[in-house]
């Protein structure tokens, strides 16, 4: 699945040219380009494909069937400025891993209108902005991604920020048959993520971004591994550690 962003650049970099006559040079404003990104995702360095089995970090059988979250915030920076994206977009990143071809391929969305020039880094949110969370979907067109109804907590008076979904064996017995669903949401369960990336955007060309995700690194952290068989599902606004823990951890997989 690709997803088209429009980037807006804020490069501050002024050119003062002195001409005489034929002097005049050729207009030299850069064209754009645009950047391919590729959400690849792996679960313990292999690609992830939903509904095949995996190990959760303390042993037991589990398999995924959904991963999903909002990206906002996302910015590409040069040495000189920043071009920045407007809006929060709904990824189902899962969808593209359905298969083992589609997660060797990843979920990709395309930049487009981005300026030509060697970019060292860029930033983005999992979750929704504050000012954008205070809403809900009834104030958004339904064209936006943030109309969608779904993805909203009423009695968080949130949007639901990321979802992993699916299922795990707690009796033991090898077959995962427990649904596990956790959902993040909350201004305190924003994710910052910022990544240092050296790579080029030429005029009128495809720059193509990986993006590894390293889903593992959701349930463990810091040799903590998340109690999922305590809280298989975040729902509650009782649960805001828990959700936080997921948060913190989220900001590790990528």
């Amino acid at each position: 699945m690709k997803l088209s962003f429009k980037i807006f650049a804020f490069l501050t970099i002024s050119l003062m040219y002195m001409s005489c006559g034929d002097d005049t040079p050729d207009n030299t404003q850069n064209q754009d380009g645009s950047v391919e990104m590729a959400l690849k995702v792996t679960y313990d360095g292999q690609p992830l494909v939903t509904s095949e089995e995996y190990m959760y970090p303390d042993g037991k059988a589990m398999y995924f069937s959904r991963f999903s979250f909002y990206l906002s915030e996302l910015a590409l920076r040069t040495e000189e400025g920043v071009a920045s994206a407007e809006g929060a977009n709904y990824l189902y990143v899962g969808q593209a891993h359905a298969t083992a071809a589609g997660a060797a391929e990843g979920y990709k969305f395309n930049l487009n209108g981005v300026k030509s020039g060697d970019y060292v880094n860029l930033s983005f949110g999992i979750g929704v902005p504050a000012e954008e969370n205070s809403m809900s979907p009834a104030n958004f067109p339904s064209d936006n991604d943030l109309s969608l109804s779904g993805e909203y907590w009423g009695n968080w008076n949130s949007y639901v920020f990321c979802k992993v979904e699916g299922m795990i064996d707690f009796d033991g017995d090898g077959i995962p048959e427990s649904d596990f669903a956790l959902h993040l949401g909350a201004d305190e369960a924003f994710a910052d993520i910022e990544l240092d990336r050296d790579f080029g955007v030429m005029d009128e060309q495809t720059t193509e971004l990986v993006i590894p995700i390293e889903l593992r690194n959701f349930f463990l952290n810091d040799g903590v591994i998340y109690d999922i068989e305590a809280n298989p599902k975040l729902h509650n606004l009782s649960q805001s550690g828990e959700v936080n823990q997921l948060a913190r951890n989220l900001i590790t997989c990528f």
